[in-house]
């Protein structure tokens, strides 16, 4: 019985691999503007300033966010019963913060990835749904009700949960 249910569970786990790895190539394919690398499109950029690019604008993020909670924290009027939102006004914080560090790990340690997975990252994460959800959270933190903060929380933790599963497919698959 064991040697059944092990066998089921490696055929499902082959199955939503491929599915998966499909669905990453197609994602890129939809964003592809060159047949380029990342390695190509950045050999002009030094080393230096790709981790300085990694480590200074996720950090951006993050402290813009945190200083935004700390003056609606501050303020009479919206403070009030605020400290249960300011974990959901720190999410679109993460998440774009974790987009810029794949991107970045991309640049830096996966440079013979196409450059299609770059700008899947950049204009499918980012800018299709890191920037609607950064504005719908804010909203959503200081004007709704609590099951409307929560259904929102989990849909920026699935959005997390895509990018991390697409940043480890890319780095399974092109690293050398």
């Amino acid at each position: 019985m064991v040697l059944l249910a092990t066998r089921v569970q490696e055929m499902t786990l082959k199955f939503l691999d491929h599915d998966a790895s499909r669905a990453f190539e197609w994602v890129m394919q939809a964003v592809a503007s060159s047949e380029l690398t990342i390695g190509e499109k950045n050999q002009m950029t030094s080393r230096l300033a790709q981790w300085i690019i990694t480590i200074w604008v996720p950090s951006i993020f993050i402290f813009s966010f945190a200083a935004l909670g700390f003056i609606i924290y501050n303020d009479p009027n919206q403070g009030a019963g605020f400290l249960w939102r300011l974990p959901f006004l720190m999410l679109p914080a993460i998440y774009v913060a974790m987009i810029y560090v794949a991107m970045g790990y991309l640049r830096l340690f996966v440079p013979s990835a196409p450059f299609a997975a770059w700008e899947a990252l950049y204009k499918g994460a980012y800018m299709c749904t890191a920037m609607p959800s950064v504005m719908i959270n804010f909203f959503v933190a200081l004007y709704c009700q609590v099951w409307i903060v929560l259904a929102s929380a989990c849909l920026q933790a699935l959005l997390m949960a895509a990018v991390v599963a697409f940043w480890i497919w890319v780095v399974r698959t092109y690293s050398k």
